[in-house]
Order: C-alpha cells, then structure tokens, then sequence
C-alpha cells in the first residue's frame, strides 16, 4: 500500500514545495518510488521539473511529478493505488477544499 504524506496550507511562503521537493529527493535516494502531485495551480513544480537541479545522472528526475493540469493524473493514482514501496506526496495551496473525486485518491 502506498504511504501519502500531505502538505496542505492556503497561504503561500510556508514551504509546501520546498518541503515536499527534499523529502522526494531524500525518500528516491533512499531507493524508494515517489510521485509527487502539484495541485497548486501555480505549478510551481511544472515549471522546477524542467530545470538541470531536478535531473538525475542519466538526465530524468529521480522521482515522477504530476501537475494538476496533467490529465492523467486520476489514473495515475489508481494504477499505483495498490503498489507497495510507493511514496505519494500531495500538497496544495488551493482556496476551496477538496473536491469530493480528490477525496477518493485519499486512501
């Protein structure tokens, strides 16, 4: 079963994806699969995922991102839903709270 970890705020500066970004880089050095998902509509992580910091030796990031803009991001869910050994990091900086098809990835 995948563990979520969470970092939720509506003000910005409180280090949602500072924070988010070293945990999945120390969670992947330590041989473990993450994904982070970006539901912060600044993207801040879409526009991060492109630079030369977040590449890996063999020019890939050490971990998967998806952005709230990316379409699949509800089947990516499901399809490691049941995984072990998998690390899902969720945060957001929205004004509204959870749609109630967001909750149901929260498991």
């Amino acid at each position: 079963m995948a563990t979520i970890i969470s970092f939720i705020s509506r003000k910005g500066g409180t280090g949602k994806t500072t924070n988010a970004i070293n945990l999945a880089t120390t969670l992947s050095g330590m041989g473990k699969r993450v994904l982070l998902v970006e539901t912060d509509t600044n993207y801040t992580l879409n526009t991060l995922r492109k630079m030369e910091m977040f590449k890996g030796d063999n020019g890939a990031p050490p971990f998967e991102i998806l952005g709230s803009q990316d379409s699949e991001v509800a089947d990516e869910l499901m399809r490691i839903k049941g995984k072990s050994e998998s690390t899902l990091l969720w945060w957001t900086a929205r004004e509204k709270p959870p749609t109630r098809a967001s909750r149901n990835f929260v498991w």
